[in-house]
């Protein structure tokens, strides 16, 4: 006879029985299908598959989230500039006395060696036996020990072979603002803030750093109301700004537009600009001394030039006075002083060019050239070279002409057909002095002014840029981010430059994403009104305190009392 729990136990043991017996006909199915190692290979697959069991630490890393805030969507920095490009610029030049014809020279993209020329004791009027051949570049790569004589040998490049180099003009951004023309740019040394003035007179600043894809100014001030801006600069310190406007005092105001000082005006009924302390006329162009932070110079239409000291306001502390052949005076529409300061030069209005030695006196001009430009025309700006021994003149009579300071009598070279209508138009030299840039008016029939830039030996056309059918006025190039900054007619300023030899300026702010508007500004723009602010709850005046004031007044006293008498007298008789 079986106990009750046999019964149980004969259960248990065949449904173990069952459950190898299925295990091992799967296993055969499997081992039927693949064969007997792919079916352990998958049985092994599973079980790694399995995830591991995690410690609390990892659990609570997986509980929370890993990171907060909405995630934004990335930006194609490389895309974005690439919409910049100007189409069909090229930003090599060739630079060499043996230039070919300009025509020749836009229109080819070969380099120095690839372009054919004569040879040069075939020239006419050479004199002497021909140079050697320049060596060829499979000479080099077989002496490659001979580097330190390679680099001597690359100095002494002959004079009838060009070089090629590169401008940074292949991308271009544009900010816009103004209604009329931009007569003045300024940029710090740094390159991260630009300064612009127009005509309407008002001055915005520009920061590159804080802007994004919009280009928005981050200030905008008028600080001469009625006036339009003729000049800004940084100082040498960057840590202020000198405006020029079409009144008789300049400014000075910090980076963040705020005003510093204000300089003396004149007395315009005194007839010696000596006894004067200031301007009496229209500044015309104001800049910072090279080598003393705390000094300026300011040149103005009443036919003097001012040194100040910017710690004394109230009065210059040297006059330059430009005069005619009359010996009368004679406005001064653009004065500079060199950056070695040995040189103070000044651009008339009668189209002669009058300079003083830096260190003075200054009672009267050392060099002066009558017939710089034409006399019915003036002289629209100036610029020194680094080393001080040559000066570039822009006229209003559409010519660019190059003089040797230590022969001021003939211009070196002149260039002619450079149509101008500004009386701001700019010359400059390139950073490294390898170019002279200056910009051309738009003319009635023509596409617009353009961007011309010169090799400045042999003062030939080697790249010229259209603005989009406005003219040039100002330009500015800095060297220390290596972009052109370009004043337009239009109200615009354009901002040349190139990706792979730039860098930073509007490399930060072209690919960056706008900011958002945010609710919460529409609030901080909105009026507060302080209770009882309004006219409606304002208190009606009583008449009370007028009554105590004419009450101490013995003269309204007495009058106020006869014409009480008066109304009484005549209201008794009516009665």
């Amino acid at each position: 006879m079986k106990r009750p729990h046999e019964d149980d136990d004969d259960i248990d043991d065949e449904e173990d029985e069952m459950s190898k017996l299925r295990q091992s006909k799967k296993f055969s199915a499997h081992a039927n299908t693949y064969g007997r190692a792919q079916a352990k290979e998958v049985h092994q697959q599973k079980q790694q598959q399995q995830p591991e069991p995690m410690d609390e630490e990892e659990q609570l890393r997986a509980f929370f989230p890993s990171d907060f805030g909405k995630k934004y969507e990335t930006i194609d920095k490389d895309a974005v500039i690439e919409k910049t490009k100007k189409e069909g610029v090229s930003n090599k030049v060739l630079v060499g006395p043996a230039r070919p014809s300009s025509s020749s020279s836009s229109s080819s993209s070969t380099t120095a060696a690839q372009i054919p020329q004569k040879p040069e004791h075939e020239q006419e009027g050479f004199v002497g036996p021909p140079r050697p051949a320049p060596r060829s570049s499979s000479s080099n790569d077989d002496d490659d020990d001979n580097d330190d004589s390679d680099d001597d040998d690359d100095d002494n490049i002959p004079s009838g072979y060009l070089q090629e180099v590169q401008l940074p003009v292949t991308h271009e951004i544009e900010l816009s603002g103004y209604s009329k023309a931009v007569n003045a740019l300024g940029i710090d040394p740094a390159g991260a803030r630009l300064a612009t003035g127009g005509s309407d007179g008002f001055v915005k600043l520009w920061d590159f750093a804080g802007m994004d894809s919009s280009l928005r100014c981050f200030r905008d001030i008028e600080p001469c109301p009625g006036h339009q801006i003729k000049s800004l600069q940084y100082s040498n310190t960057g840590d202020r700004i000198l405006v020029a406007s079409g009144s008789a005092q300049a400014k000075i105001i910090d980076r963040d537009a705020f005003e510093l000082a204000e300089f003396v005006k004149g007395d315009q009924y005194l007839a010696d600009m000596g006894n004067t302390k200031g301007h009496v006329s229209a500044i015309s162009n104001a800049m910072w001394h090279p080598l003393e932070n705390d000094k300026i110079l300011t040149s103005s239409i009443d036919g003097t030039m001012r040194l100040w000291d910017v710690k004394d306001t109230k009065k210059h502390k040297s006059i330059l006075r430009a005069k005619n052949t009359r010996g009368t005076r004679t406005g001064v529409v653009f004065g500079m002083i060199s950056p070695d300061a040995k040189f103070i030069a000044a651009a008339c209005q009668d189209g002669s060019l009058q300079i003083w030695q830096g260190k003075g006196p200054y009672s009267k001009a050392n060099i002066i050239v009558r017939e710089a430009h034409e006399p019915t025309s003036s002289i629209s700006c100036l610029s020194f070279s680094a080393d001080g021994l040559h000066l570039v003149s822009r006229g209003c009579d559409d010519t660019l002409k190059v003089w040797d300071t230590r022969n001021f009598k003939t211009p070196i070279k002149v260039v002619s057909n450079l149509p101008n209508h500004f009386e701001q138009t700019d010359v400059i030299f390139s950073p490294d002095e390898d170019f002279i840039i200056t910009g051309t008016s738009a003319k009635k029939g023509s596409e617009g002014g353009s961007l011309v830039f010169f090799d400045r030996h042999s003062l030939e056309p080697v790249k010229q840029l259209g603005m989009g059918g406005a003219s040039v006025v100002r330009v500015t190039w800095n060297k220390s981010i290596n972009q052109i900054f370009v004043g337009c007619s239009d109200g615009k300023t354009r901002v040349l430059y190139d990706p792979a030899m730039s860098k930073r300026g509007a490399l930060l702010c072209v690919a960056k994403r706008p900011r958002k508007s945010d609710p919460s500004d529409d609030l901080i723009r909105r009026p507060i009104h302080v209770p009882n602010a309004l006219e409606m709850f304002e208190d009606q005046p009583t008449g009370k305190r007028k009554r105590e004031k004419d009450r101490k007044d013995p003269i309204r006293h007495q009058g106020t009392r006869i014409s009480n008498i008066k109304c009484n007298v005549a209201s008794s008789r009516k009665r």
